[in-house]
């Protein structure tokens, strides 16, 4: 019975990551971009955005993870009014070490606001 308990409160621990392995802390960027979908599910919520690049006009995706909603709410981003998929954002993120057009999600910047969710 012990051992059934003691995998059950590991399981949590098994599917949650280490922020630092997957993106470069060290580093941070901010893209303006259209966000097109947002999944609030655990452990971190998923952002997509499209990207347009001003010199090339070359649209790309990009994909954020990011604190959930009860951490926006802390910061003062009013969730249901605020985030709309078809609104454009700043995303203030942490590059993915894999090259990828992928990040951690550290701050939103809503109508020339900056809200910092998290500081890495």
């Amino acid at each position: 019975m012990t051992a059934v308990a003691v995998a059950l409160l590991a399981a949590p621990a098994v599917a949650h990551h280490n922020a630092n392995a997957q993106y470069d802390n060290s580093k941070e960027f901010e893209v303006t971009g259209t966000l097109i979908e947002l999944r609030d599910i655990a452990p971190h919520a998923q952002w997509k955005a499209t990207v347009v690049n001003p010199q090339t006009k070359v649209q790309t995706t990009y994909q954020f993870e990011a604190l959930g909603n009860n951490a926006l709410r802390r910061v003062g981003i009013q969730v249901k009014q605020d985030i709309k998929v078809g609104r454009q954002y700043g995303f203030v993120y942490s590059p993915a070490r894999d090259g990828s057009n992928t990040g951690f999600l550290s701050a939103l910047v809503i109508n020339g606001k900056k809200f910092q969710i998290v500081k890495l």
